[in-house]
């Protein structure tokens, strides 16, 4: 099992990476240099890709190497992923010296070997530095060079950090010091990934979060928070790769419900893991989550613009308010420089702290809770989370003012359902579903807010008319939600 940490660095990064080897590890370094040919294979079918596996032939020197590479996890930019490689004559794949048993279950190397086809390539130049102490031993490549899937190709430039001995958390503590020395965004995803990416012509493949954390019985309470810290750091860091190759806003709204999925989860946890440096992640989250308050307000833009929705029928019809409408997301974007904040110092230092977290466990020293089983933590919640909701909402028909003042409490709530499932089936989608309907109901109503504050200054023809059109929409939304209000009130609670 390999374990590296991967940075993606500027260009000119080559001077301060060598200075920053000079004063930290004075002399205990091992240089070299390498060109290294990669090319990634896959059958007709992409059963690799299906079965989450990365095949490729590299060539070095001369000589040539198969390696396939097996479904792993990534912790922050701390990939772990099983690894088995092969010597060749060649350039030419050999799948069947590879040990039978490494091969999940429904793959076949003898008849994938048949199928085998060149999907791309990477092509790099690659310093290697191997750094040594008492504590650890950790190769550190810095890479250089492109992928390439027939005519398209991005540049690769990134460092790796693999440990070959010693605590994990000392690649997280090489990853703080670069950052003191270089601009660098942590490596959410490999270079086999982006070739893949690359080769299947999409370039911008935002993903929805999972229907749920994947909370088992049996998880302790640790282990159910770790994997709510994964999901939505691994959300959060894909959309913010996807914004920096693409641009899209609809990366922007996904990447900050990896961060809301993140703080959701601190909160939630932290009264049971108690210990100094979770809290100050949650700090972190709360400070860093501020500076993409203007999301909300694209969030409408995006939710005006759908093509599909409640009011995709009437809006998409409507030209010339399409075109201010993406003037103003153009304005948005320019005026707060996403790219900025993504690169920022305090945005990496984050992500390093919350890596750090998941290596180290620090809670372990304050007392056993983290051995509890999270399920002894979640009817409470659930209860004390609804009791609230009840608390808070009003008797009689809610306006949108209510449904407004009520949306943090709904999303508090509905967050916790989210990140702890263990034990429970469809009941649980049945009760969650008209709450859900409720949220959603809310983000239209928002928007169409948005629509009837901008009217004042949009520069369009027919504005009176969508005045009306937005009034008459927002009471019939008022409606269904009264009616998805009633059916929520009403269900049992399937805890």
């Amino acid at each position: 099992m390999e374990t590296e940490l991967k940075l993606i660095v500027p260009e000119q990064a080559t001077d301060a990476i060598e200075q920053w080897l000079e004063q930290q590890w004075q002399g205990n370094v091992t240089k070299s240099h390498s060109f290294l040919s990669n090319d990634y294979y896959d059958t007709s079918a992409r059963d690799f890709h299906a079965n989450k596996i990365g095949f490729r032939v590299r060539g070095k020197d001369g000589r040539y190497e198969q390696t396939v590479k097996l479904a792993g996890q990534v912790l922050g930019g701390l990939h772990q992923r099983p690894e088995y490689n092969q010597p060749l004559n060649d350039a030419t794949p050999d799948l069947s010296l590879f040990d039978r048993q490494i091969w999940p279950d429904g793959v076949d190397p003898m008849s994938a070997q048949g199928e085998l086809e060149k999907v791309f390539s990477t092509n790099f130049s690659r310093q290697i530095y191997l750094l040594q102490d008492d504590d650890c031993e950790i190769e550190m490549v810095f890479d250089q060079g492109n992928v390439v899937a027939g005519n398209a190709q991005q540049p690769i430039c990134e460092i790796e950090l693999e440990l070959f001995k010693g605590e994990p958390t000392k690649l997280v503590d090489i990853g703080e010091q670069l950052l003191e020395r270089i601009p660098l965004t942590l490596g959410n995803e490999s270079k086999a990934a982006r070739g893949c990416q690359l080769a299947s012509g999409n370039m911008v493949d935002n993903k929805p979060l999972p229907a749920a954390v994947p909370v088992e019985q049996g998880d302790t309470t640790e282990h159910a928070f770790i994997k709510a810290l994964q999901v939505g750091l691994s959300h959060w860091q894909h959309h913010e790769n996807q914004f920096l190759l693409a641009r899209k806003p609809k990366s922007i709204t996904e990447l900050t419900k990896g961060l809301k999925v993140l703080l959701d989860a601190v909160s939630l946890y932290l009264p049971v893991l108690q210990c100094e440096p979770l809290l100050q992640v949650h700090r972190q989250l709360m400070a860093y989550s501020r500076r993409w308050y203007w999301q909300q307000e694209l969030q409408n833009l995006i939710v005006l613009r759908a093509k599909k929705g409640l009011l995709s029928k009437r809006l998409q019809a409507d030209k010339p308010l399409m075109s201010y409408l993406r003037g103003r997301i153009e304005g948005l974007l320019q005026q707060h420089g996403p790219e900025d904040i993504i690169r920022s110092k305090d945005n990496v230092a984050l992500q390093l702290s919350i890596t750090r977290l998941m290596l180290s466990h620090p809670w372990r020293g304050n007392s056993q809770a983290w051995e509890q089983r999270v399920d002894e933590h979640v009817k409470g919640w659930l209860s004390q989370g609804l009791q609230t909701i009840m608390q808070s909402m009003p008797s009689g028909k809610l306006t949108m003012t209510h449904y407004l003042t009520l949306e943090s409490i709904l999303r508090q709530v509905i967050s916790c359902g989210y990140l702890v499932t263990v034990g429970f089936g469809d009941d649980r989608d049945r009760f969650r579903a008209p709450w859900l309907d409720l949220l959603e109901g809310i983000d239209e109503l928002k928007a169409l807010s948005l629509l009837e504050k901008m009217l004042d200054d949009a520069d369009i023809d027919n504005t009176e008319e969508l005045r009306v059109w937005s009034h008459e929409k927002m009471q019939a939304l008022l409606d269904v939600m009264e009616k998805s209000r009633r059916v929520a009130l009403q269900a049992e609670a399937y805890w």
